[in-house]
This record gives structure tokens, C-alpha cells and sequence, in this order.
């Protein structure tokens, strides 16, 4: 808050209490400063984003896909960037497209678990069931660990008749 008191205009800190707001669950303030954040530089790449994350959040999808594309534009290797967009398409039934997505942040950072079971998912629902499994299967290689990948690939063997392997 002290940043902000000595300079309004300054972009890190406006996103910076921007985010704050938005931890605290007060989304309209969030988008309020980070919009300040990129008044002061639109080039912001990570305030792109994370307003992008706001508007997810209050399911302002279309907004919300604009700012990751903007920010796309601006550094077209933002692999956050890629990935939320991914998800975004994925809960639009735009499979194709979320899987591109999705790809295109794993080329960027092929070691993200996040994003490989997004992957996942993203197969999943596009019928393209093999290629999901190794994409939860990789996500847990990387993070053996990571609990969505585990009940996501569990789940996924059991709706692919699979179900033997499914409760190992």
C-alpha cells in the first residue's frame, strides 16, 4: 500500500494490490487496480494475465479470453497465458482449439504437470482417450504427487470400461 501512496501510476504495485483483492475474494477491486496496473504499462504481460484470471473467475469468459490473448500477442511464449486460455476453450466444448492450446504452453514448458493434465482433460473430453491417459500418466511422471492427475486419470480409465486399473 506504502508503493501505491508514493506512486499511483506505478504498474508492479497496482497488480500487486490488485492480486491481493483478489485473494481476499474482492474481484472488483481486483479488476479496478490491475486495470490501473495496465494503464501505466500495457505491455504488462502478468497483469494481462491475471486480470484474465479475474474474469475467469466471475465467468466473464469472453473477457476473460481477450486479456490472455492479449498478453499472448504481447510474449506468444506466456505458457500461463496458453494454459488458462486452454482452459477456457476446453469449458467452451472448443477441444480442438483447448488441446492446441495446450500443446503449444507444453512446447513452451514440457515439465508443467498443471497443464499436461489440463491436457488431459482436454483429450478426454474430445474422445481422444489413449492420448489422454499418457498425458495424466506424464503429469504424474512429473509430479507423482499431484492429486488431480491421480483422480483424473483414475477417473478416466473407469469411464473407458478400465476399471481393474482404474483402482490401483
Amino acid at each position: 500500500r506504502r508503493a501505491l501512496e508514493a506512486d499511483r501510476t506505478n504498474a508492479d504495485a497496482n497488480h500487486f494490490y490488485g492480486v491481493l483483492h483478489h485473494q481476499r475474494g474482492k474481484s472488483e477491486i481486483a479488476i479496478r487496480f490491475i486495470r490501473l496496473a495496465l494503464q501505466a504499462d500495457p505491455k504488462y504481460v502478468p497483469a494481462r494475465i491475471n486480470l484474465g484470471n479475474v474474469y475467469k473467475e466471475l465467468e466473464r469468459y469472453d473477457e476473460a479470453a481477450a486479456e490472455y490473448r492479449k498478453a499472448l500477442a504481447i510474449n506468444p511464449n506466456a505458457g500461463e497465458a496458453l494454459n488458462n486460455l486452454g482452459t477456457l476453450l476446453r469449458l467452451e466444448k472448443r477441444y480442438d482449439e483447448a488441446i492446441d492450446a495446450f500443446q503449444r504452453s507444453i512446447s513452451i514448458a514440457p515439465r508443467n504437470a498443471d497443464t499436461l493434465q489440463n491436457l488431459g482433460n482436454a483429450l478426454r473430453a474430445a474422445e481422444r482417450f489413449d492420448e489422454a491417459l499418457t498425458a495424466y500418466r506424464k503429469a504424474i511422471e512429473i509430479d507423482p504427487v499431484h492429486t488431480d492427475a491421480h483422480l483424473n486419470l483414475g477417473r478416466a480409465l473407469y469411464s473407458f470400461g478400465r476399471v481393474d486399473e482404474a483402482t490401483i
